[in-house]
């Protein structure tokens, strides 16, 4: 496949150098081969002949691996794995096998102007894709450097981005797209984020936590490419998924987003465009930083489901605890909800609702260690805890709609699940045992969708 810098990031092809002489480790190594592996995470071979003891305990130690190829700097950071054993035939052959954390390539000096930022794991479901409502003119260069195209959604033409302006920030506007099928493994769906400026770390911190609420998923970032003024790459970055969880199950997982029903609701490319547009810059120019309780509640979306809840939790005190709330009992954590507009208060005593005022009671039996053996159950009490905490933030973020995910209904966000409905639905998933969240989540939207 040939390689386009601006369609996906550095690594979507194997790259392999040859007789490679301008290293950091004095030793001649004759081919360099740099691929991704089947969960996406990379790994370097070194080829070497006539390897010397001396030379093999450095490169068994080798933490950082520099080398030149044609002008452009490689700078990878790395660890040693194995040596892979070849035949008889030949003896002094070695292939030196090491894990990849980062990987950069550098053309020049010069400060990048913009970049891209590259994820796994973007929206699944077709009706929440239509929230990519433009079109971009031309293939192989960025799309902020072309004309967009609005239009009412739904035609047969194909819709592959969403430019947002952000007039507060070092980076002015974003552009979020889908990366096409070819370049995306086949595992998963794809987005690059293009900043037309470049961003402060703070700035893309924060887009990636907001982005990661909008579309309901975790977004795995996996790469960068930074580019000149003319669009041109001058260095990129590759890494690898973060560790501790299977990158593919994750990528197989439907998003759970309370939000993009709702900027979805008409049908129309500048109507969502102004949305999102208030969401993200909502967020952006918050005084408060919420960026440890939104941490949070991503990491609750990668979560072992037997966890969700307590990482849900965290999120909600951390977020309790950011607005001055001290103290962590449940009084406490009902009077911030209730001070939100959330909930009601009667003869002094906080209540949520049906379904919501269980979920603490749920939250501190697998806290204490108690099995929670009914995994229907969980499963729904992880998502009306989603809901519960959305709903906060979309309150803060002066937002007065949100969509149930339990029963498919947008709702005031003032008001409570639906108890009656959100039980009727419960009773018809009752039919199937589920031992898996994923299945337990798909069948559930299918429910919903047929009302």
């Amino acid at each position: 496949m040939e390689y386009f810098e601006s369609e996906w990031e550095y690594l979507q092809n194997p790259k392999e150098f040859a007789n490679i002489k301008n290293t950091n480790v004095n030793v001649e190594i004759d081919n360099i081969l740099i691929q991704r592996e089947n969960q996406y995470k990379i790994v370097m071979q070194l080829t070497v002949y006539n390897l010397t003891k001396k030379d093999m305990k450095k490169l068994k130690k080798l933490s950082t691996f520099i080398f030149k190829d044609k002008f452009i700097l490689h700078r990878i950071e790395c660890s040693y794995k194995t040596t892979q054993k070849l035949s008889s035939d030949y003896p002094n052959k070695h292939v030196l096998i090491y894990n990849v954390y980062r990987i950069e390539r550098k053309k020049t000096t010069y400060s990048p102007a913009k970049k891209i930022d590259w994820f796994l794991n973007s929206i699944k479901y077709q009706s929440n894709r239509r929230l990519f409502c433009q079109q971009s003119e031309h293939k192989h260069s960025p799309s902020y450097s072309g004309k967009n195209q609005n239009s009412k959604i739904g035609s047969n033409k194909s819709f592959d981005k969403i430019t947002v302006s952000c007039p507060k920030t070092k980076f002015r506007r974003i552009t979020i797209r889908l990366v096409d099928d070819k370049y995306q493994p086949f595992w998963s769906d794809a987005i690059a984020v293009e900043y037309a400026a470049m961003p402060t770390k703070e700035e893309s911190e924060k887009i990636h936590l907001i982005l990661n609420f909008i579309f309901g998923c975790y977004l795995i970032k996996i790469g960068t490419t930074n580019l000149d003024i003319n669009n041109k790459a001058i260095s990129e970055v590759s890494v690898p998924p973060e560790e501790g969880f299977d990158v593919k199950y994750i990528c197989h997982m439907p998003e759970k987003s309370i939000i993009l029903p709702i900027i979805l609701e008409v049908n129309e490319a500048d109507i969502i465009i102004k949305k999102i547009s208030y969401i993200i810059n909502t967020y952006l120019n918050l005084d408060v930083d919420l960026n440890h309780s939104l941490n949070l509640y991503t990491q609750s979306l990668i979560s072992n489901p037997n966890i969700e809840i307590i990482m849900l939790d965290a999120a909600l005190e951390s977020f309790a605890q950011t607005m001055g709330f001290e103290g962590l009992a449940k009084k406490k954590i009902y009077s911030f909800i209730y001070d939100c507009g959330i909930g009601t208060k009667e003869d002094g005593i906080i209540t949520l609702g049906t379904i919501e005022d269980d979920l603490r009671t749920m939250r501190n039996n697998i806290t204490h260690g108690q099995l929670v053996t009914d995994k229907q159950e969980l499963y729904y009490s992880n998502l009306a805890y989603r809901v519960l905490y959305g709903r906060i933030l979309l309150k803060f973020l002066k937002i007065n709609k949100y969509y149930d995910l339990t029963t498919g209904v947008i709702r005031p966000i003032g008001q409570s699940i639906d108890a009656k409905k959100f039980y009727r639905i419960q009773a018809i998933l009752k039919k199937e045992k589920y031992s898996s969240s994923r299945k337990y989540y798909m069948d559930l939207h299918k429910l919903i969708l047929k009302g």
